[in-house]
């Protein structure tokens, strides 16, 4: 597939890959090693995700495929959102800040600041580029909470409503693991395009036998493929992770 467009400008796909970093992600003893015990033991999943998400990078910079189009973007959230990769081609990206540690879950911030960055990324990109609808991967261990209570879904549903609902219709894949309801990442998700799956929302939650530390490793994986694919396809291929269903 040509990086360019029928117009001749080149394509460009913007991609954010959003994070949880809330206590239960890095709190050693939330999550029971697993598999091999040894060297699982001690390993946190903000562990696996300080690997994984540089090695995400690493493999999207020497992917042809993806360099031609792909724009990324990493964004962590707890009790406040934090881009730590600004939108860029992924052979720009020099360097990345460590991943932050936080303790709540606020969904309504993270999604209000993804409200405000995807569409001041988009209206920079389409001066120059032909644009693709953006794509958030969405990776969280739990439902919304903030202070002492769960956070209620009329408090991020508004957030998340404006996200979607802005001129680039970014699409929102969800995924799971942890103690997050499966109700929450089907709220989240925008509906699946093409293949039949129209009212089908890209949410995915962890089966039981996959540890989270390996999970998050397979999952990054999948986000790297899905990303390349979606480049060579000239639209959004969403890969199921190893270790994830689709929720119905």
């Amino acid at each position: 597939m040509s990086a360019e467009a029928s117009d001749g400008r080149e394509r460009a796909f913007p991609f954010y890959v959003v994070c949880d970093v809330s206590q239960s992600m890095w709190k050693e003893g939330v999550y029971k090693p697993s598999g091999d015990a040894g060297r699982l033991a001690g390993r946190t999943p903000y562990d696996a995700l300080c690997e994984a998400v540089p090695d995400l990078l690493w493999k999207l910079q020497l992917d042809a495929t993806a360099c031609d189009a792909a724009h990324i973007s990493v964004v962590t959230f707890a009790e406040s959102p934090r881009t730590v990769v600004p939108l860029a081609r992924p052979d720009t990206v020099n360097h990345i800040d460590s991943l932050p540690k936080g303790s709540q879950t606020d969904y309504a911030k993270v999604l209000a600041h993804l409200a405000r960055q995807v569409d001041q990324d988009c209206r920079e990109l389409e001066r120059e580029y032909a644009l693709k609808r953006p794509t958030v991967f969405f990776l969280t261990d739990g439902d919304p909470y903030v202070g002492s209570a769960r956070q209620p879904d009329d408090a991020w549903l508004p957030y998340r409503a404006q996200l979607v609902g802005l001129k680039w219709a970014p699409q929102v894949a969800a995924f799971g693991f942890g103690n997050v309801r499966p109700a929450t990442l089907v709220r989240l998700a925008t509906p699946a395009m093409g293949d039949g799956r129209q009212s089908r929302p890209m949410a995915f939650r962890s089966t039981a036998q996959v540890s989270v530390s390996d999970l998050l490793e397979a999952l990054i994986d999948t986000l790297f493929i899905s990303i390349s694919a979606s480049v060579s396809e000239d639209k959004l291929d969403l890969r199921v992770p190893e270790g994830m269903q689709w929720l119905a």
